[in-house]
């Protein structure tokens, strides 16, 4: 089964991502981002993590454990259009449901947005390229 991920990410981030896609036969975007997607969960999910969320809920998590589900929905980012920073792609990619569960329990209680992980993946998966 298959989920939908929703992420913006800064136009020239995303322009470098399509060519790479474009040039390296077999792959595609939604292939780059989730593997983009799969280390930042494993480092995350293999250290201990003593964490409160957003609701002021505590958790312990043992290593080598996947975050515990969420215990409501994850913060939004800033309105369609209120970026300062520069001018933003909203894309979709499907991924594996449990892929996406595991993903968003992990930024549920580490308190962090999609987007910025995923644009931090990708600039250090394509600055070699």
């Amino acid at each position: 089964m298959t989920a939908t991920i929703r992420a913006s990410l800064p136009r020239p981030l995303l322009e470098r991502v399509r060519q790479v896609c474009a040039t390296v036969p077999g792959v595609t975007l939604t292939a780059t981002c989730t593997d983009a997607l799969r280390p930042w969960l494993e480092d995350v999910e293999a250290v201990a993590w003593r964490a409160t969320n957003y609701d002021g809920i505590s958790i312990d998590k043992a290593p080598g454990a996947p975050y515990p589900r969420r215990r409501g929905g994850l913060g939004t980012g800033r309105p369609l259009g209120r970026r300062t920073e520069g001018d933003y792609v909203h894309i979709s990619f499907r991924v594996d449901a449990g892929l996406k569960e595991r993903v968003y329990n992990a930024l549920y209680w580490r308190c962090e947005g999609l987007s910025d992980v995923l644009r931090e993946q990708l600039k250090r998966d394509t600055r070699s390229i």
